[in-house]
């Protein structure tokens, strides 16, 4: 059994989640519980433990501008896909950006823990009855991941931070330059090693010397 999603951001017919057991010869695509209007964005998450169990979270068609991106809402199933139920008490995490910011994933030893993130990061430990609030140090969420340890991983606009106990607390790990400057860099008008810079999502920055410090 395999589940793929389309998730056209500003919406399409074709939208959904799909599901093939034949080594994706044939896909069929499923409903018993699913939206079927204003679907964007789509998140699946696997339980590892559970196979039968998965997890989606759904954003809602953008408009041409990109707005309107917010949380349609999120569901479960238990049994392959056939039917559906809301665990949408997760609320609306994703702003206006569900077009950008959707990602979900099941803690690899336990099918009752998942995490769902948009601009924000939530944690159910119950299958999506309840959820709590576990952003990291900074929002935007683009990447959730578990390494060999059962660490929970989390990439965002702040770079990679990394938890020991599902959420709870995180450590930064950004000692790499990854982050963007946007277009233009202001210069010194006679010290070449003056610099400053806007960074996405991460304030403004200055280098005043000629090392790569800034």
């Amino acid at each position: 059994i395999l589940y793929a999603a389309i998730g056209h951001p500003f919406g399409a017919t074709e939208n959904g989640i799909y599901k093939t057991t034949n080594g994706g010869d044939t896909w069929t695509k499923l409903a018993g519980g699913l939206p079927t209007a204003s679907v964007g964005r789509i998140a699946l998450a696997l339980a590892p433990s559970q196979p039968a169990r998965v997890y989606t979270l759904i954003a809602h068609s953008a408009d041409s501008a990109g707005g309107g991106g917010s949380t349609l809402g999120a569901w479960r199933t238990d049994n392959d896909g056939t039917t559906w139920t809301s665990v949408s008490s997760i609320g609306s995490i994703q702003s206006s950006y569900g077009w950008y910011l959707c990602v979900a994933s099941v803690k690899p030893n336990d099918p009752n823990t998942v995490i769902m993130g948009g601009l924000d990061l939530m944690r159910s430990t119950n299958a999506g009855t309840s959820w709590s609030y576990i952003t990291p140090l900074h929002v935007d969420m683009h990447a959730l991941a578990w390494d060999a340890g059962g660490r929970l991983l989390s990439g965002n606009d702040g770079g990679v931070h990394r938890s020991t106990n599902v959420g709870t607390s995180w450590t930064s790990h950004n000692n790499f330059g990854v982050i963007q400057f946007y277009a233009g860099l202001a210069t010194h008008p006679s010290n070449i090693n003056y610099m400053i810079g806007g960074l996405q999502d991460n304030g403004s920055n200055r280098r005043s010397d000629g090392t790569k410090n800034w």
